[in-house]
């Protein structure tokens, strides 16, 4: 073979050896499973109480000592200052991450940059004290809104608000056009700057815990109940209508904090 073919081939072989590398790397594009995003020795078991993507593909798992990040191919402890079991994740429109544990609310501005941290007790003038655990995070195009058992903050355009009931915060339920809300002993309602107001025909649910809703295109809604286990049909504006029962043994254990029916 001539001199400048070898030379050529060489080049060629030394162009192309980046992108044999990329392929068979950590994170292969094209054989990628989850095997291959196990936290290794340094993060051993932890237990995920609550998973977010960000809008850049950055995902967030909240475990027993704070917040971890996993860019897709290394994971790392974010750096914001916190020491609690973290039951609650949410990255709003902005790229905000909303951080909850035991009366403990935080967002943390800019999760890839500064880290800086706001502490919401501090900006709600009887704090956060009796709120327990946050759970849930939803957001529609005026709020945000983070619940726990006892209490729901709202991050509005006038600020944060907090909302407490005698009763109990149930599941929270982001839609369309909005936000619902499960309260005990009230009913599935829509959660407004003032506060829960009760949709109407939501009183049907008031003594039965919604686990899951569904909206249509239609804007038709179906939801998974307990006790009894059944899934309920409705429009806008109709009464809740029990479509189907479950037999309880058809119920799997709790995924989360949603049920998974086997039918």
């Amino acid at each position: 073979m001539p001199l400048r073919h070898l030379i050529l081939f060489a080049i060629l072989l030394f162009a192309v050896s980046p992108l044999r590398a990329a392929e068979v790397g950590a994170l292969p594009s094209r054989t990628w499973d989850i095997r291959q995003i196990r936290l290794g020795d340094d993060y051993p078991d932890p237990a995920f109480n609550a998973l977010v993507q960000s809008h850049d593909g950055v995902i967030y798992s909240g475990d027993q000592r704070g917040v971890l990040e996993f860019d897709g191919r290394n994971w790392r402890r974010l750096p914001i200052g916190i020491n609690f079991a973290v039951t609650a994740l949410g990255v709003t429109r902005s790229g905000q991450l909303v951080v909850g544990g035991a009366e403990t609310l935080l967002v943390v501005s800019d999760p890839g940059g500064a880290n800086e941290v706001l502490d919401v007790g501090e900006m709600l003038p009887e704090g956060l004290h009796g709120g327990g655990d946050f759970w849930e995070f939803a957001e529609d195009r005026d709020m945000w809104c983070v619940r726990s058992g006892e209490l729901l903050v709202c991050r509005q355009s006038s600020g944060f608000k907090a909302f407490r009931t005698e009763q109990e915060f149930g599941r929270l339920f982001q839609t369309s056009d909005g936000i619902l809300i499960h309260v005990h002993r009230v009913g599935l309602s829509r959660i407004t700057p003032d506060g829960p107001l009760l949709v109407p025909g939501g009183a049907v649910f008031a003594n039965i815990g919604v686990s899951s809703l569904v909206e249509f295109p239609d804007k038709s809604y179906a939801a998974i109940t307990r006790e009894p286990f059944g899934i309920w049909r409705w429009r806008d504006g109709e009464t809740p209508m029990l479509s189907a029962t479950i037999s309880a043994t058809d119920v799997m254990r709790p995924i989360g904090i949603g049920q998974l029916a086997g039918c």
